[in-house]
């Protein structure tokens, strides 16, 4: 019978002790607020196909760390295994807290945990105020700069994280928890300041400021942020610190102790509200918004002139990103719009921040008389009075000057009556000595040429050339010909730009693209100057004249000023 019950305990009792099993275990039943606790969920010899699902204990616990160990042991001819899955937990609330039954799917079939019941207690905080020795050596604190009954998508929240060092600390590490719900950058710091409290003690407090941007609607939970680190402890064993004669802190703190600690932010929620436009891309919330118009231009404007105008749009509490983007103004039949690269920025004064983006556009009137800018209007939302409101910037009209072309000189018509006496007072001696000095220049002027051509004699090769430019000696205005416009054009690029002599009129374009952006406008009247010339296209001079002197003007403005103008808008 003896021999039945040892080989009862020695071969049946380790089987038994050895079966499949999922076990939860804590590592303390009562923390405080303060405090972090491990869960450790331990699966034997069974294989899992998934990691336990721990989701249930979110809503009580933030998970702060996880750890995974497996081992195989060997105990009276049986091996076992084992994979455990360790939690570092901080509670969320205080109170009892049941930590649910797990369950976890295993190749021979469903496993469960018993519950645990856990007691959180508040942390003693008032202790540690008056006495600087107890409670946590660093604490946490989150504080919203401008706190609100809700917020809303897109909104930016700005808060602080304040790190209150209530005795020596080293080796700090900060963590923060992520998450989709939000979008979250520094802003400034971490900036450090002594402080000294009403009993004398003095502790360091580091504060460091965050921007979170929530990506949606309802309940969000903060961020958590865990520091890491070590506390100094001070050896008072002079026997062990060679250096305790030498009243110095830079050597005593050699031999500091150092024992590990973890502190951990409050954890609150906060409401975000859904935006309140028809898309989310034209949603803006802010705190308040202005629009600043600038226009330059000339005192008296007209058709064909560039006016530039500048609409600044500012947001306070608000992200550049918000700001419109789109295009203001368009073309239309009274002028012609050519938009600029738009210009956005973002800053942070003192607590709050300020958000510009910068439209700028050239318009050119394209007729006389009165042109009217239309009123720009641009919704947004309230955020503090929470309300819908419309900045709307007013119309500006414009009176614009036609262009007056300058009409070639025209002989003056003499009537017959005029005539008529002019000739009969003139003898017919002088009539004729006259036509004689006429025809006999002509027929000079015709030998010259001809014995020119036979190389009877010949001029000289050399030219003197003149110091002034054509496209200096002429105004352009007094041009009435195609081709004098053409060699006004190519004379004005050569004097100028340093363009080449004899250089094609047609290639200019190409060796000032290097230099001066969008040159298709002058590629264009090029192209129409050679149509007129070698195609007999009709043609409107004044107006041709008119193109050539914008052009003209708007790429010296551009090479002096540094300025494109895009003469292509999208």
């Amino acid at each position: 019978m003896r021999v039945k019950y040892l080989l009862f305990i020695f071969i049946l009792f380790p089987i038994c002790c050895f079966a499949k099993s999922f076990i939860a275990e804590v590592s303390e039943i009562q923390i405080d607020t303060n405090s972090s606790v491990i869960l450790t969920l331990t699966l034997t010899d069974a294989t899992a196909k998934a990691e336990p699902d721990i989701n249930l204990i979110k809503d009580n616990f933030n998970i702060i760390g996880k750890q995974t160990f497996s081992s195989i042991q060997s105990i009276q001819w049986k091996k076992t295994s084992s994979i455990a899955w360790q939690y570092t937990l901080t509670p969320k609330i205080h109170g009892q807290i049941t930590i649910p039954s797990f369950k976890i799917e295993t190749t021979t079939g469903m496993l469960r945990t018993d519950s645990i019941i856990l007691k959180v207690i508040p942390a003693d905080t008032s202790n540690s105020i008056n006495n600087p020795h107890n409670g946590p050596a660093l604490e946490l604190n989150l504080k919203i700069i401008k706190p609100s009954d809700r917020f809303y998508i897109k909104q930016p929240i700005i808060f602080d994280l304040e790190l209150d060092e209530k005795r020596p600390t080293a080796n700090l590490q900060l963590d923060e928890s992520k998450s989709s719900e939000y979008s979250i950058e520094q802003i400034d710091g971490p900036l450090a300041a002594i402080k000294t409290d009403s009993n004398g003690n003095q502790r360091r407090i580091t504060k460091i400021k965050y921007l979170m941007v929530a990506n949606k609607s309802g309940q969000l939970t903060f961020p958590l942020y865990t520091v890491n680190g070590y506390e100094r402890t001070s050896n008072n064993n002079p026997s062990s610190d060679p250096f305790a004669a030498f009243n110095s802190s830079i050597f005593r703190s050699q031999f500091d102790d150092l024992k590990p600690f973890a502190s951990f932010s409050p954890t609150f929620d906060v409401n975000i509200s859904d935006h309140k436009s028809n898309s989310l891309n034209s949603w803006l919330p802010a705190e308040e918004i202005t629009i600043t118009d600038a226009l330059d231009h000339m005192p008296q404007i007209k058709a064909g002139d560039p006016i530039t105008r500048t609409i600044t749009i500012t947001g306070k509490g608000t992200l550049s990103t918000n700001l419109p983007h789109d295009a203001l103004m368009l073309t239309n039949d009274e002028y012609k719009v050519y938009a600029d690269k738009t210009t956005a920025e973002q800053e942070y004064k003192g607590n709050d921040i300020i958000a510009t983006v910068k439209h700028t556009y050239t318009i050119i009137p394209t007729k006389h008389g009165q042109i009217t800018f239309p009123q720009i209007s641009i919704p947004w939302w309230n955020t503090v009075a929470h309300k819908a409101e419309n900045y709307k910037l007013k119309y500006t009209t414009f009176d614009i000057l036609p262009v007056i072309p300058i009409e070639p000189t025209k002989t003056s018509d003499i009537n017959n009556e005029t005539v008529s006496p002019v000739i009969n007072d003139l003898n017919l001696t002088q009539i004729l000595l006259i036509t004689a000095i006429v025809l006999l220049v002509f027929l000079i002027t015709i030998f010259i040429y001809t014995i020119s051509r036979k190389n009877h004699f010949k001029l000289p090769k050399y030219k003197i050339e003149s110091s002034t430019s054509y496209s200096n000696e002429v105004h352009i205005n007094d041009i009435n010909d195609p081709k004098l416009l053409a060699k006004y054009l190519s004379n004005y690029f050569i004097d100028n730009y340093g363009i080449q002599k004899n250089t094609a009129l047609k290639l200019i374009p190409q060796y000032l693209a290097s230099s001066h952006t969008n040159m298709e406008a002058l590629t264009e009247v090029i192209n129409t100057i050679d149509n007129i010339r070698f195609k007999g296209r009709t043609y409107n001079l004044a107006k041709l004249k008119e193109e050539v002197s914008y052009i003209l003007k708007n790429i010296k403005q551009r090479d002096t000023n540094k300025e494109v103008i895009n003469l292509n808008p999208h």
